[in-house]
C-alpha cells in the first residue's frame, strides 16, 4: 500500500499548512519516497504570480511567494500526487480523502468566479473526521459517522445543523465513489445511518424564525440611511433575498412592461439552469426610480457615488443590527428582533393576511 508523501515533503519545502493541509500532515503514519517529480513553484514574470504546472495545465496560484501561493500549491500538487500511478492503485485513508475532496469542492463550488461558502461548510463538517483521519476511508463505516455525529452533539450544534453536515460527509464519500476511488459498498452503508429527528435525540433545537411585527420593522427605518431605508422596503415588498435586491443593476431591471420585470444575473438557483423573475409593483417602481443610473451596468443601491460598489447582505445586517441596538436602549423594556432574515419571512405573513403589494409581492419563476 502506497502511502501519500505529504507530511516530511511538506516539512522539508517549509511551506505554511492551510486548514486542509494541516488535516492531512497530522496522520502519523511515516511518508515513503516516490519517484515522482514534483511539479515546480514557478514565477509569472508578467504578472508577478506564482503558477504550477500539472498535467499540461498551468494553474495561477496568486502572488509569489505568498503564504497563500505556497498554501494553494501544497493544495494541487498534493492532489496532483494521488491521481499518478494508475497502475498502483492508492490506498486512501481518511485525511486523503479529505485533501481530494476539499480540492474538487473548491473547484466545483463556485459562483461569479469566486467559491462559495459551501467550501467553508465542507471544511468545518470535515474536521468531525480528525480523530479517524489515519484510518482506512473503506473502513469509515456507520459507527465511525455516528461518532463523528455525537462529536458534533457535544459540542452544541443544532440538530438541523449536524444532519446537514453528516449529509456534507455522506456527499464526500458518494463523491469518491463516483471517482472509483471507493467501492459502492461504502456509501451504501453510510447512508443507513438515518438523520436526527426532533424529540428523539439529544441535539439541541433551535427557535422557528418568527415574523417581525410591522410596527417593530417601521421603528427602525428612521434609524438607517435613505438607501438603507429603501432596501428594507423592498424586502417587504418583493420578498426577494437580500443579496438578490443588493445585486440589482439598472440594466437588469425591464420598465417595458408593467409589473416591471427584475431578473438577477446571479441568483441561488442559477445552477440548475432556472431563471429567476422578480416583479416590481408600483410601490416598489416609486422605491427604485429616484435611485436607477444612467449607466446599465450600475448598481442601483451603492455606498458612494462609485457606481461598481455596492452594499454587501453582511454590511446591511450590521447596520440594521446598530439600529435595533440603538433603539432598544431608548425601548429597554422590550427587545426587537435582530434579523434581515426576519423582514424577509415578515413578507410571507403579510402575504396570509393579504396586506401585501400583490403585483410586488411574489417571484415569477420560469
Amino acid at each position: 500500500m502506497r502511502r501519500h508523501p505529504h507530511a516530511e515533503e511538506g516539512r522539508r519545502r517549509d511551506l505554511p499548512y492551510t486548514r486542509t493541509t494541516q488535516f492531512l500532515c497530522e496522520a502519523s503514519a511515516p511518508a515513503t519516497s516516490s519517484s515522482l517529480r514534483l511539479p515546480r513553484y514557478c514565477l509569472h514574470k508578467a504578472t508577478g504570480q506564482a503558477y504550477v504546472r500539472l498535467d499540461g495545465r498551468m494553474h495561477y496560484l496568486g502572488v509569489f511567494d505568498s503564504s497563500d501561493s505556497k498554501s494553494r500549491y501544497r493544495d494541487l500538487t498534493d492532489a496532483w500526487r494521488l491521481r499518478q500511478d494508475s497502475a498502483h492503485p492508492v490506498e486512501l485513508t481518511v485525511a486523503e480523502l479529505v485533501l481530494l475532496y476539499v480540492e474538487h469542492a473548491k473547484l466545483y463550488y463556485r459562483k461569479s468566479g469566486k467559491a462559495t461558502s459551501e467550501v467553508g461548510c465542507i471544511e468545518a463538517a470535515c474536521r468531525y473526521l480528525m480523530p479517524h483521519r489515519r484510518r482506512r476511508a473503506p473502513d469509515f463505516g456507520p459507527l465511525l459517522m455516528e461518532a463523528a455525529r455525537a462529536d458534533m452533539i457535544r459540542d452544541g450544534l443544532a440538530r438541523t445543523t449536524i444532519n446537514s453536515q453528516c449529509g456534507r460527509i455522506r456527499r464526500m464519500f458518494r463523491w469518491a465513489v463516483s471517482k472509483e476511488l471507493l467501492r459502492p459498498q461504502v456509501l451504501t452503508a453510510l447512508e443507513v445511518v438515518a438523520p436526527l429527528k426532533e424529540g428523539r435525540c439529544e441535539a439541541r433545537e433551535t427557535p422557528a424564525v418568527q415574523a417581525v411585527a410591522d410596527e417593530d420593522v417601521d421603528a427602525v427605518l428612521p434609524a438607517l440611511s435613505e438607501q438603507l431605508h429603501a432596501v428594507v422596503n423592498l424586502l417587504r415588498l418583493t420578498g426577494a433575498r437580500t443579496g438578490e435586491i443588493l445585486s440589482m443593476r439598472t440594466g437588469e431591471i425591464g420598465r417595458s412592461v408593467q409589473p416591471w420585470e427584475y431578473r438577477p444575473s446571479s441568483h441561488k438557483t442559477q445552477h440548475k439552469g432556472k431563471q429567476r423573475v422578480i416583479l416590481l409593483g408600483p410601490q416598489s417602481q416609486q422605491i427604485i426610480l429616484p435611485l436607477l443610473h444612467a449607466d446599465a451596468r450600475a448598481f442601483v443601491f451603492r455606498p458612494r457615488e462609485n457606481a461598481s460598489e455596492r452594499y454587501s447582505p453582511h454590511a446591511v445586517g450590521k447596520a440594521v443590527a446598530r439600529a435595533i441596538k440603538r433603539l432598544n436602549i431608548q425601548r429597554a423594556e422590550r427587545e426587537l428582533p435582530q434579523s434581515r432574515i426576519g423582514i424577509h419571512i415578515n413578507f410571507g405573513t403579510r402575504q396570509r393576511r393579504g396586506c401585501g403589494e400583490r403585483l410586488g409581492s411574489k417571484s415569477r419563476k420560469r
